[in-house]
């Protein structure tokens, strides 16, 4: 099979960014100049974007599945992508999206992890460290934690 077939029928199934496709090349041992020449003719037709990649990474994480910018952040480093290109997108994610605070998204997943339950340090402490598999900054935890303890402390005051 040649090179720009066995990376478009890779695309075929899902988006990739350019080091994924990159390394599967290698992985199939085609010549570094082929690999070379398919990244270039998949770039130059828009099969591979790293910067649409990101973008609809982060649609995924951040909205989709309320994940944290820190923790999308490392996923797309480890997936190759460049810092550069990765804070490129995150600016236009958050001038298309308007996206929330990072502190106001923390807060709103947080109340709902705590929803209709007696709000305690376990409970607390559990939400701490679930926002925190999220990828949400620490000091997104703890304005939201700190915002679940204030609110402990008025309803127990009623």
């Amino acid at each position: 099979m040649e090179c720009k077939d066995a990376a478009l029928k890779l695309l075929s199934f899902s988006d990739k960014t350019v080091s994924e496709v990159e390394k599967r090349l290698v992985s199939l041992g085609y010549p570094e100049d082929e690999i070379e020449e398919t990244l270039e003719f998949l770039k130059e037709f828009h099969y591979l974007d790293d910067f649409e990649y990101c973008l609809k990474y982060m649609r995924f994480a951040l909205i989709g599945k309320r994940r944290g910018v820190l923790g999308t952040n490392k996923k797309l480093k480890e997936k190759g992508i460049t810092e550069d290109i990765i804070q490129d997108a995150l600016h236009e994610f958050i001038e298309q999206e308007g996206l929330l605070l990072e502190k106001e998204r923390a807060s709103r997943v947080a109340e709902k992890l705590c929803a209709g339950r007696n709000i305690d340090d376990k409970l607390l402490s559990k939400t701490a460290r679930k926002l925190i598999s999220m990828g949400y900054e620490k000091d997104a935890v703890y304005d939201a934690i700190g915002r679940l303890m204030n609110q402990k402390r008025v309803e127990f005051n009623e």
